[in-house]
């Protein structure tokens, strides 16, 4: 962990929100132009929704070092709109002088999050959020980070907490996370779908309420990878790993647990002739890769399924040192190797299905 860093974690483990003699600056409503949030007249008190966006121009909010938000309730910060309504946000603090977002009443469930939609990269923007903290929310079982829609939404040396639901949710969008801890959140510390491309970077998940990534399902359609540090992935929704003349491949790191629930799948490549998709899962002897059930039990899942063109462009697929168990949903299989080439299965054990 980068020393900066690690002085940043220091300094808010033992922070809390600052005493000052100023009331603090209340704000509300739409933002349509350029504005900066000052220290000087922190703490900015968040009386309703705030939407910062502008048809046909893409305004920024930028928020200085040392300034806490405080939300006064069930109230989100908006950024961007649409396609065509433009809003983004800077808020870059210090290693000892953070930028905080919190709820006015100091407890949990105290607001909603911070939205970055459709829009937020108009014009090619970028949203930053780095040394930051956002914690206490999460309003009736949200997230307190949601990035829905949005490109070009970086985060850095930043902690999210203390959520009554996700730290984070992410929806077809492209980010990146570097040196982030995501703790102490109700639910999964990140709510992912497939189709999202994430760049991780040293972001650790600890003390949530439910271990590792939840996976909603959709299509990988690019080299996508399944980190160790990020793991268990819990899969609730049908996977698939296929695009039209091409190969995406799946990546699965040694140690990385794949929790299924109920009747899903892990399907690779597709029936189309011209519809690729491959998967690599190597573990190792002492860190063997599982594909098993979230709850546990045998019929707890369906199968991972190959199809016919999982070898497009000469691609190869392999499972080794790996365990494959308590699937085979409804008497079903738990390895489905449907017409497709190209499939090694090395050192790996296939057991406690329901059916085959």
């Amino acid at each position: 962990m980068k020393l900066k860093f690690l002085l940043f974690l220091i300094i808010i483990s033992i922070s809390v929100l600052s005493v000052c003699t100023f009331a603090g600056t209340e704000v509300s409503g739409t933002i349509s132009q350029n504005t900066t949030w000052s220290k000087a007249n922190s703490p900015y008190i968040v009386t309703s929704n705030i939407y910062v966006q502008k048809s046909g121009a893409n305004v920024r909010l930028t928020i200085e070092p040392g300034v806490e938000i405080r939300f006064q309730g069930a109230y989100r910060i908006y950024f961007g709109s649409s396609s065509t309504y433009g809003g983004c946000l800077t808020a870059v603090g210090m290693a000892s002088d953070s930028i905080r977002f919190t709820a006015a009443a100091g407890n949990t469930n105290g607001w909603y999050y911070l939205h970055f939609r459709d829009g937020s990269d108009y014009l090619n923007s970028v949203s930053t959020l780095k040394y930051c903290v956002i914690e206490n929310g999460g309003y009736s079982n949200s997230p307190e980070l949601y990035i829905d829609n949005a490109n070009k939404v970086n985060i850095e040396n930043t902690v999210i907490r203390d959520s009554k639901g996700y730290g984070v949710k992410i929806t077809n969008s492209t980010t990146s996370f570097s040196d982030v801890l995501i703790r102490n959140n109700a639910s999964y510390g990140i709510n992912i779908d497939v189709v999202s491309p994430v760049d991780y970077n040293n972001v650790q998940l600890l003390n949530n309420g439910k271990a590792g990534v939840e996976v909603r399902g959709g299509t990988i359609s690019f080299d996508y990878h399944w980190l160790k540090a990020l793991s268990p992935y819990t899969v609730t929704g049908n996977v698939n790993v296929y695009k039209v003349d091409e190969s995406p491949r799946l990546t699965i790191e040694p140690g990385v647990e794949v929790q299924f629930t109920g009747s899903h799948y892990l399907t690779i490549g597709h029936s189309y002739s011209n519809y690729g998709g491959c998967l690599t899962a190597v573990g190792m002897a002492s860190d063997s890769i599982r594909f098993t059930a979230a709850t546990g039990n045998t019929n707890g899942w369906y199968y991972l399924h190959f199809e016919n063109y999982s070898d497009y462009l000469d691609s190869v697929s392999t499972l080794k040192y790996c365990v494959i168990e308590k699937g085979g949903y409804g008497n079903s299989q738990e390895l489905y190797i449907n017409g497709a080439d190209k499939v090694n299965i090395e050192n790996t054990v296939i057991r406690d299905s329901k059916g085959y």
